[in-house]
């Protein structure tokens, strides 16, 4: 039978319907590492390994993982050259009071010099929510809720027998995912630290003297218990700190800058809080890597790594699951973070990077919250998906398996029982981790010999054990003022600039206001920008009279473009105008109008009656 031929018309109608069809929809597979709870599924340490990108010539290595860790917080080392990890089953919810906590700090050993721990010790548990860790003395200083801690090994086992309370106690109600965080001591002894998000503490040392830390601020305390003092105020969920050759502190901060400049006595942009009157200390960069969940910073210059990497950061981002990498550039004494391509990326979306380290080999140590979930507000803290369990640490190193062998057991030297001599001569050629073991090992000695032998290396040729000696004689309280004064006028840029940071820190019973003022007078007008800003640091802490018209001066003087010079000027003029006589004194001696316009800038911070 013949089938009826369509006419040209139904032809055309029926190419129209294909034509005008609309397609099927075709949805976009969703992005893991854009998903506040990822979409795969955990992977081994063995499998995350492969899914890891470096650059040429770097590596990457599994220093340890579940069962014998588990949710790694915070890294350090120890002057044996072991490694510490503090680690929480709990977060995010701490345990209740009437409930014994389970989390821990283990000690990682490397017996065989092969990179990985074959010895995990459990040095302290029933610890709940532990972050910040300071290996010192017989043991660790830590933080675990609600307070910091001094955990002593007495009997030398290995293991924690003694539990002191340093400072405390904190306020940890509000959240628990920020806290306090990245212990780090620098060449003056103390330690600074990282107060988190929201909550609202209120600490004191042995001396009686109160700090009041609002949400996310940086501290700074004595090891001993004795006082605690504000560093920096402000900056939302600061989790990360590291110094730099000149002793300037950078930090990490979750919802602000990846990367901010520590200007001491600063105020930082958080949620919804007003500055000091002098404004917020302006930013090192403005771009975030794609994320505002940044924890961890590290450096370049403390690592082995090739000279192109010596004024890089690097910064753990824990959402897109990457290491980001910045350089930083200086203009006089401030300081630009430039962003370069990531340094680490992963294809396992629950590579999550909390803390970076640079250890004493000249590595970069990095904590791995191995996790399905990171957020903390983003995502309920019951969602089923946190997991409590898994959590690794891994290794950056640059150079063939052969070119990075390791010369000695352990992550580190074992410096713990060196003389004095021998560990000034790690601090002479060792990477910045190594060189900072010996100078607290040093700094920690009691015995009567020390004292005389650091003199000796006073005058060293070498630039690197002048700096470190002074600090260490200063920290031992063993440097006159005579001796101080000589190391402000020293050939060696980084020389003169601690030497004013070591000036900053030193009472009135140590110098006269009269000898201050005339050294700080002179590091006004230092050559080197950053012995300026040093100086300038150290003014705050040696208020005088005779100061007031040289930083007015100083102000008007400083490059536009060395911002955080002249941000620091004003702070040192602020402290000193709080004094209303000086300020009156300074008004009428000041008939220029830019003089007077600077004045009524300042103005805004100076707080007095009404």
């Amino acid at each position: 039978m013949l089938m009826p031929v369509p006419s040209i018309a139904s032809f055309l109608v029926l190419c129209l319907m294909f034509v005008t069809a609309p397609a099927k929809a075709q949805t976009p597979p969703e992005d893991p590492f854009a998903l506040g709870v990822r979409n795969t599924e955990p992977v081994s340490p063995a499998d995350e390994l492969q899914t890891f990108v470096v650059p040429d010539g770097f590596r990457m290595e599994l220093v340890a993982s579940e069962p014998e860790i588990a949710k790694p917080m915070n890294l350090a080392f120890d002057v044996r050259g072991r490694l510490w990890v503090s680690s929480s089953l709990e977060y995010p919810f701490a345990a209740a009071v009437d409930v014994t906590p389970r989390d821990t700090i283990r000690v990682l050993e490397d017996k065989d010099g092969d990179g990985k721990s074959d010895q995990v010790t459990v040095f302290a548990d029933q610890l709940n929510i532990p972050i910040g860790l300071l290996p010192y003395g017989d043991g660790v200083i830590c933080f675990s809720i609600p307070n910091i801690w001094f955990l002593h090994d007495t009997d030398g086992d290995g293991k924690c027998d003694a539990r002191e309370v340093l400072y405390g106690p904190f306020d940890t109600t509000r959240d628990t995912h920020g806290m306090c965080n990245a212990f780090r001591r620098g060449d003056d002894g103390w330690i600074y630290a990282c107060h988190g998000f929201n909550n609202q503490s209120d600490v004191a040392g042995k001396d009686g003297h109160r700090v009041k830390l609002s949400s996310g601020n940086t501290f700074r305390f004595r090891p001993d218990g004795s006082r605690i003092e504000l560093y920096t105020q402000g900056q939302v969920n600061p989790f990360g700190l590291t110094m730099d050759r000149y002793g300037d502190i950078y930090s990490a901060d979750c919802h602000t800058k990846p990367v901010t400049l520590l200007l001491p006595g600063g105020c930082y942009d958080s949620f919804g809080r007003p500055h000091d009157g002098l404004g917020y200390v302006p930013n090192v960069m403005e771009h975030l890597h794609g994320s505002t969940a940044i924890a961890a910073i590290a450096l370049g210059s403390d690592t082995s790594f090739p000279a192109e990497y010596a004024d890089t950061t690097f910064d753990g981002n824990v959402m897109t699951s990457r290491v980001n990498q910045n350089i930083l550039k200086r203009t006089g004494s401030s300081v630009r973070a430039v962003e370069r391509p990531d340094f680490v990326s992963s294809r396992d979306p629950w590579f999550r990077p909390v803390d970076l380290v640079a250890g004493p080999d000249g590595s970069l140590y990095i904590a791995d919250f191995y996790n399905r979930i990171i957020g903390h507000y983003e995502v309920d803290l019951k969602h089923p998906g946190r997991d409590r369990f898994r959590g690794r640490i891994w290794r950056v190193s640059y150079g063939s398996d052969e070119a990075s062998a390791r010369k000695s057991m352990n992550y580190g030297e074992d410096v713990s029982q060196l003389s004095v001599p021998q560990l000034l001569d790690v601090i002479r050629d060792r990477p910045t981790a190594q060189k900072n073991l010996a100078r607290d090992r040093i700094a920690d000695l009691s015995d009567s010999k020390t004292p005389a032998i650091l003199k000796q290396y006073a005058s060293d040729a070498d630039v690197t054990i002048r700096r470190y000696v002074l600090c260490l004689r200063a920290q031992r309280q063993e440097l006159s003022a005579e001796e101080l004064a000589a190391a402000t006028h020293d050939p060696d840029e980084l020389v003169r600039v601690h030497a004013f940071r070591v000036l900053r820190e030193f009472s009135g019973d140590s110098i006269s206001e009269a000898d201050a003022s005339a050294l700080l007078r002179e590091g006004f007008g230092d050559l080197s920008a950053h012995v300026r800003r040093a100086a300038v640091a150290a003014a705050s802490r040696h208020l005088s009279e005779t100061l007031t018209a040289p930083l007015l001066r100083m102000l008007h003087t400083t490059d536009l473009a060395d911002i955080h010079l002249r941000h620091s000027i004003r702070i040192a003029l602020r402290d000193h105008l709080l004094h209303e006589d000086w300020f009156r004194a300074l008004a009428s001696q000041s008939p220029l109008t830019m003089d007077r316009l600077a004045l009524a800038d300042l103005s805004l911070a100076v707080k007095s009656e009404a």
